[in-house]
């Protein structure tokens, strides 16, 4: 069978091809899944890959824990490969990446406004899927990321119940607040939220869900507004700025 990295990559301009592949799906472009690997992770084997290519990478690079959707953006791993990160778009025989596209066809893909503000496609998409918690770390607003020359990186998060049939290691998610945020948790499979309440800037709040009788997960959807430790998979629909 045919992988992606087996088809032609147009070196060229993708002007045309997007065009003509836009008009024949009517605005659609097929896009092949981007593998990213983490070496200081342990995968949670969700991410619809098959096992025997968690490690493909190899051990030294560290299992693949991370499918990234409609990505202009390389990772930021050592000792990554060059297009590490990015998605190609498939066109028939041929691939190209999604960022050549985007530089090639401009507002023609992402849009007047968008192109206009920020010259590229700004953000991705990913399946984000870990055997146990990830280390404590915190992410920069644009204010402070662009003291030390780089861009922020805001996130939101969904955890699909019907990707998280186990919950692994540690189901829980950890959130910090900022001053004023009003915490609410709801569950996405129960009727009614198990907890509502204010908190002052910097506290931890635990939220639990009531599982329901029937075998669906534990779950949490909607706007991440809680400063929290989400009772939930560990594995989430993740969509983030341009940053790796």
């Amino acid at each position: 069978m045919n992988t992606v990295s087996q088809l032609k990559t147009v070196k060229g301009n993708t002007s045309a091809k997007v065009s003509n592949e836009l008009s024949r799906t009517g605005g659609l472009l097929r896009l092949a899944p981007a593998w990213v690997p983490r070496s200081f992770l342990q995968p949670g084997l969700r991410i619809k890959l098959h096992p025997d290519d968690t490690y493909a990478y190899g051990l030294n690079r560290g299992g693949i824990d991370e499918r990234w959707f409609a990505s202009t953006t390389v990772t930021a791993n050592e000792g990554r490969a060059a297009d590490e990160g990015l998605n190609y778009c498939v066109v028939g025989k041929e691939r190209f990446t999604l960022k050549q596209a985007v530089d090639d066809c401009g507002a023609t893909l992402v849009g007047k406004s968008i192109w206009k503000k920020y010259g590229k496609w700004p953000v991705y998409s990913k399946f984000f899927d870990n055997m146990g918690p990830i280390p404590h770390h915190m992410h920069q607003s644009a204010k402070q990321a662009k003291l030390v020359g780089q861009e922020g990186k805001p996130e939101s998060y969904y955890f699909p119940p019907q990707h998280n049939n186990v919950g692994n290691n540690f189901p829980y998610t950890f959130m910090g607040s900022k001053t004023g945020t009003r915490a609410t948790t709801a569950s996405s499979i129960s009727p009614k939220p198990t907890a509502s309440k204010s908190a002052p800037a910097g506290s931890l709040i635990r939220a639990s869900f009531t599982r329901p009788a029937a075998s669906a997960p534990t779950s949490r959807s909607g706007a991440a507004t809680s400063s929290a430790c989400i009772k939930t998979s560990s594995k989430a629909a993740k969509c983030r700025g341009a940053c790796s």
